[in-house]
């Protein structure tokens, strides 16, 4: 799966969004474009198309620094906006991996 493509070395939970009480994790993640298999029960491969598409996007995001911000909620009844957040963080793009016959790197 190579490099993620974006990533967070210091996000912190919280069980109470308040509370100064936490632990730091490390947050990485990766653009995908696997398409899951009923019959096989198994994610399949992208196609060859969708990795040149992917590889684009992820230098596009370092190129620009456009990062992923996200929110954990935990559940907690029946209306989402009463649950609390027990998690907030900003995934920020990695210096892609550039292949040396890469004609559309950036």
């Amino acid at each position: 799966m190579g490099r993620p493509h974006v990533g967070q070395s210091n996000a912190k939970i919280k069980k109470n969004i308040q509370a100064s009480d936490q632990t730091t994790y490390r947050v990485a993640g990766w653009l995908s474009a696997d398409v899951w298999d009923d019959s096989m029960s198994a994610y399949m491969s992208a196609p060859p198309q969708a990795l040149e598409a992917i590889d684009k996007v992820a230098q596009l995001m370092h190129k620009h620094q456009i990062k992923i911000t996200v929110s954990v909620d935990q559940r907690a009844g029946e209306e989402p906006k009463e649950w609390p957040t027990v998690m907030r963080f900003t995934l920020n793009p990695n210096e892609p991996e550039v292949k040396e016959d890469d004609p559309f790197a950036i």
